[in-house]
């Protein structure tokens, strides 16, 4: 019985011993095998002095070898994520910018309705100023205010049409005007054009805010020569405060320009301040009637903040003005 039992003791511990080894022998196979594998083709092929050495240093270059790769690997994911956080986070401002640009776009489309209804709804001149004041505060957040010129009132359409028809009946023995027509035409004669109404003088009916207080009511009158000495014709004396609105009317009869923009209004003497001067930017835009002729300008400044006009609030400006004739 002794005999059977040693036997069978011997017969486990083989078993179990070369089950160790299957199983040592898959580890260094699976963990070692490939670069050991490596290493002994490479110290055959080389043949070096010291061939124990060699595969110690293969071995220990391949360690490195792969722990250098390791840290190039998790470099290169970090960049890609860090590239992949910036794709996203431009990707929400730009969702962001899209979103405000579309509430932006909403906003002055409504400003643009509602001050076209006001304009519609108006039935007098300070219910149209009051529709742009508004619309121009909504807009550019600056203070505006109108003056209208003195320009004769039009007399009634039916009075009018028959004092010209009473004007065209020729006197006896008179060509007709279609005859004095055709001979300024035969002749090379040009007819005479109507000549344009010049405003004289300008006066505040409207203005915003604590303006409307030092404007309404005042009236700006064209600049005239230094003195009754002077020649017919001299220049007017500038840059006394005589106000530059009608170089702006000037400006529109010639047809240069329909606005006039005064960058920084404190260092053009010209500008006429009610109140204590202060840094900004001016600008005057003449408004015309049906016949073209100038009956106003819209005004705007943005006095006290130091900024300018820029070329889009000196457009929204000019159209403005436009709307109010």
């Amino acid at each position: 019985r002794h005999r059977r039992l040693t036997v069978q003791w011997r017969q486990d511990w083989r078993s179990r011993s070369r089950e160790c080894w299957s199983m040592q022998a898959e580890y260094l196979k699976a963990c070692v095998g490939s670069v050991l594998a490596d290493g002994i083709a490479q110290t055959v092929l080389m043949r070096p002095d010291d061939p124990i050495d060699y595969l110690a240093q293969y071995l220990l270059k391949s360690v490195a070898d792969k722990e250098a790769a390791e840290l190039l690997q998790k470099d290169i994911q970090r960049e890609q994520q860090a590239v992949q956080q910036r794709k996203e986070s431009a990707s929400a401002e730009q969702a962001e910018k899209d979103r405000k640009l579309a509430q932006e776009k909403a906003q002055l489309s409504k400003e643009d309705s509602e001050f076209a209804a006001g304009l519609s709804a108006a039935s007098s001149l300070d219910e149209v100023c009051n529709a742009a004041a508004s619309y121009i505060r909504a807009r550019i957040g600056v203070s505006s205010y109108v003056a209208m010129t003195d320009l004769p009132e039009k007399e009634p359409v039916a009075k009018t049409v028959a004092a010209e028809a009473a004007a065209a009946e020729p006197a006896e023995g008179e060509p007709t005007e279609g005859e004095r027509g055709e001979e300024q035409a035969e002749e090379g004669e040009e007819a005479p054009s109507k000549l344009k109404f010049v405003p004289q003088t300008l006066k505040y009916v409207f203005a915003t805010g604590t303006d409307e207080r030092l404007l309404v009511g005042k009236q700006l009158l064209r600049p005239k020569a230094a003195t009754e000495d002077d020649e017919e014709g001299a220049a007017p004396v500038r840059g006394v405060g005589e106000g530059v609105s009608f170089d702006a009317v000037d400006a529109y009869l010639a047809g240069t320009q329909t606005i006039l923009h005064v960058p920084s209004a404190i260092q053009n003497k010209s500008v006429k301040f009610y109140y204590i001067p202060r840094t900004g930017a001016f600008a005057v835009a003449p408004f015309v009637n049906a016949d073209g002729e100038v009956k106003g300008v819209f005004s705007a400044d943005a006095l006290g903040t130091g900024r300018k006009f820029t070329e889009e609030e000196l457009a929204i400006l000019a159209k403005t003005a436009k709307d109010v004739g």
